[in-house]
């Protein structure tokens, strides 16, 4: 650390892991900084540590739990589909690709309304404009495929909202 610090860049945060002698692993954050005389000499050298071991346990449990949910989605039996607040479709599971017949990169990106046409389209727009209104809901939707084949898909949707209550989207799981 000391060695990468200079008078342009006098600071330095690196986190370690240490195993304590009963076995315990703690992290810790360190701060370091550098002082320089007159001359860019290095004159001082300072640090500070802090425990940040719940931190880094709860960055863990996190990661483990978004694997899990990714996991679940991925192989779950029905379709899944996010859609941002724009009515974009930020994510489609593979169920849901297979379900429509496109693959799921020509689904991510493109207005949800671009796979229905009138009335679905009209019953899902309404649909949306009710999770803005905090209200989730469900309700049929047929659906013709890539391939022609026509499709009775049940829905069921819910909001999604910020910490400050903003509408952010939503999400569904899509059955046929």
């Amino acid at each position: 650390v000391i060695a990468s610090l200079s008078p342009a860049s006098p600071l330095a945060v690196v986190e370690n892991r240490v195993v304590k002698p009963n076995g315990e692993i703690r992290w810790l954050q360190w701060s370091s900084r550098a002082i320089y005389g007159e001359l860019q000499v290095g004159t001082e050298f300072q640090a500070v540590a802090r425990d940040i071991t719940e931190r880094k346990l709860a960055e863990e449990a996190l990661k483990q739990s978004e694997e899990r949910f990714g996991t679940l989605v991925q192989t779950m039996n029905d379709g899944f589909v996010v859609v941002d607040s724009n009515d974009i479709v930020a994510y489609a599971n593979d169920k849901l690709a297979e379900m429509f017949g496109y693959a799921d990169s020509f689904i991510i990106g493109r207005s949800c309304y671009d796979f229905f046409a009138d009335p679905a389209k009209e019953t899902l727009r309404s649909q949306i404009e009710l999770r803005k209104q905090a209200k989730a809901g469900t309700y049929q939707l047929s659906f013709i495929t890539k391939s022609g084949l026509k499709l009775e898909l049940g829905i069921s949707g819910k909001p999604i909202f910020d910490a400050a209550g903003n509408y952010n989207g939503s999400f569904a799981v899509v059955t046929d």
